[in-house]
């Protein structure tokens, strides 16, 4: 049981005062949670370094080194404190603490510093943790880290750290979370089957996100300048909510055969094709594919691709493949203008969307072909990601259609709004709506630790779990007799 979940039952105990009324059974029960909150509080050091030298020896204090020692054999290491069986704390003070070698790490554990701009863990770029036992999870918080990762039979999470150096953050079948991260330098993330979950996350400088069969979820997270494809899977899910994929030497996301979705996100300046879905599925909802040196989007045969409040414009060779657009649903797209031709095939059905040519073959409700939408350069127009705005006098301008339209468009403002001036708020075609007012403000940053937060030590947790459970069991005998 982990201590959070003690923490969780000891408040619910303490505010339910008729449990015992419900259950006779829980008599036992509590006693039971009493017990198994103090084992688990006592499962788990709080281990302290007080130098920044990397070493491991007997000259009276704790560095990084020894207390991961510490953690991984439950035994005291110079003045480190003994770990336990529990997932140990380890924290840091402020400063640079150089790591010559590899430190391995053979149980669970968190490594805290006193925050990203105060505790730097320089590994010279090479690998600064490596677990290779089963089950183990490496948590990093509050410092920077010149250097990577690898948990390959376990997990990896990070929260406010930044990453710098161009090694990795790599599994093989275990989880990587990253929350308020930056990665730079070339620092890559890989796994196998491993999801990888990216929340507030920038990455830049080169590096991308590989999996084989695994997940990869962005939000509000931001991939430029990747070396090479900036997230590739075979037959993982992609998911982008408000992030965007930007400069990448070849494929913006490649996906071989897993499902891509994108909400609110933005793909463009890729080297190659901006999105290639090989023979899977991808949705596409109030978003921008825009000025990618392939195709917009690609796919081959058997494809299926929905496009919903989509702009895909200024690609070089086409905005979508003869593949993808077989297989393509429109429903207030833009498609167009692009550098080749803006379909190689016709859509397999579209209503209200703009083909500034004639390839899309679009003939549904309020389709335009030959139309010029008038869109404005790609640039910062509000919201998480940049768009293409509507010009003044835009033919997407109100000429969609309020029962297909949502709620927000991509940069998260509200649709429709009257942009035409004719007192009739209509839901625009593509990704932006024109004259809508400030997207809402950003999200706050994720909450410092909660180890800042004032709270009881371990040892009185245990304690009052052990109080609060042989009084609820004394209180309901009494009240049974």
């Amino acid at each position: 049981m982990r201590n959070d979940s003690c923490r969780a039952i000891v408040v619910a105990t303490t505010g339910s005062r008729t449990i015992g009324r419900v259950l006779k059974g829980l008599r036992n029960t509590l006693v039971v949670v009493g017990l198994a909150c103090a084992a688990s509080l006592a499962g788990a050091a709080t281990i302290t370094v007080n130098t920044l030298s990397d070493e491991l020896n007997a000259d009276g204090d704790c560095s990084l080194r020894e207390a991961v020692q510490a953690a991984n054999t439950n035994a005291a290491v110079d003045t480190c404190t003994a770990g336990a069986a529990g997932a140990d704390l380890i924290l840091l003070p402020a400063g640079t603490i150089p790591v010559a070698a590899t430190i391995q790490i053979n149980e669970s554990v968190t490594i805290r510093g006193a925050g990203r701009a105060s505790t730097t863990i320089n590994g010279g770029g090479g690998t600064v943790f490596n677990s290779s036992a089963a089950g183990v999870v490496l948590t990093l918080e509050d410092m920077s880290v010149v250097g990577g990762a690898n948990a390959l039979n376990g997990a990896i999470a990070a929260t406010r750290v930044d990453f710098s150096g161009g090694d990795t953050i790599n599994t093989l079948g275990g989880a990587i979370t990253l929350t308020d991260v930056t990665l730079s330098g070339g620092t890559n993330v890989n796994t196998s089957s491993g999801a990888v979950t990216m929340t507030s996350v920038t990455m830049s400088g080169g590096g991308g996100v590989n999996t084989s069969s695994a997940p990869i979820t962005m939000t509000q997270s931001s991939i430029t300048a990747a070396n090479g494809t900036a997230v590739n899977t075979s037959t993982g899910a992609v998911t982008l909510v408000d992030s965007s994929v930007a400069g990448s030497v070849d494929y913006g996301i490649n996906s071989g055969s897993g499902p891509v979705s994108l909400t609110r996100s933005l793909v463009s300046g890729s080297g190659e094709d901006g999105i290639n879905v090989g023979g899977g599925t991808l949705a596409v909802v109030n978003s921008t594919i825009s000025g990618n040196q392939g195709r917009g989007i690609s796919g081959g045969v058997g494809s299926t691709v929905t496009l919903n409040a989509v702009t895909i414009t200024g690609n070089t060779v086409a905005g979508l493949s003869s593949g993808a657009a077989a297989g393509t649903t429109a429903v207030h797209a833009i498609l167009g203008p692009n550098g080749g031709p803006n379909c190689g095939a016709a859509v397999a059905s579209s209503s209200f969307s703009i083909d500034s040519g004639i390839t899309c073959a679009l003939v549904g409700a309020g389709d335009r072909s030959i139309t010029n939408p008038l869109l404005g350069a790609l640039a910062n127009n509000g919201g998480p990601t940049f768009t293409h705005l509507p010009q003044a006098g835009s033919p997407a301008i109100d000429n969609g259609s309020n029962g297909a339209c949502h709620a927000v468009d991509q940069r998260g403002v509200a649709r429709p709004v009257d942009g035409d001036g004719d007192s009739t708020a209509t839901c625009d075609i593509g990704a932006v709506e024109a004259g809508a007012g400030s997207p809402p403000p950003p999200p706050p940053p994720p909450p410092a630790s909660i180890e800042t937060i004032p709270t009881l030590s371990e040892w009185g947790l245990m304690l009052l779990a052990l109080l609060l459970g042989l009084v609820a069991a004394w209180r309901m005998r009494s009240s049974w007799s």
